[in-house]
């Protein structure tokens, strides 16, 4: 058993040139992406399906085994767990890019967005 802080969990990329999906799985922090898995968790589809969400399936019971041993997530996949409910929110970040009210909008849009949110703390 590696030791702990060796194990992360995260995102590998498969599937077709413009339909990318992506298996959860648990690694060796320094291995490469694509290679040597200890544990496939789940997958992610980040295309939107007929009722306009997103896919994403999780073995819990895997989940809760690797956190307990010590496995860390990556950025990414932390949000995307705290976004289906599974984690508590990460700590801060630049997590502006994930916030819904920014899409489509202009750079000097978003930052007086910011400016309000940051007045009204």
């Amino acid at each position: 058993m590696p030791k702990t802080g060796e194990l992360v969990i995260r995102l590998a990329r498969f599937g077709s040139k413009r339909g990318p999906m992506y298996k959860i799985f648990v690694a060796q922090k320094h291995r490469h992406v694509q290679k040597s898995h200890i544990d496939v968790l789940g997958y992610f589809n980040p295309h939107l399906t007929q009722d306009g969400n997103r896919q994403l399936g999780l073995k819990f019971d895997k989940l809760r085994y690797w956190l307990a041993q010590g496995a860390v997530p990556s950025e990414r996949l932390e949000w995307l767990l705290h976004v289906a409910g599974v984690l508590p929110e990460p700590a801060q970040r630049n997590y502006l890019a994930h916030n819904p009210d920014f899409l489509g909008k202009s750079k000097e849009e978003i930052s007086t967005l910011v400016k309000k949110m940051k007045q009204g703390q």
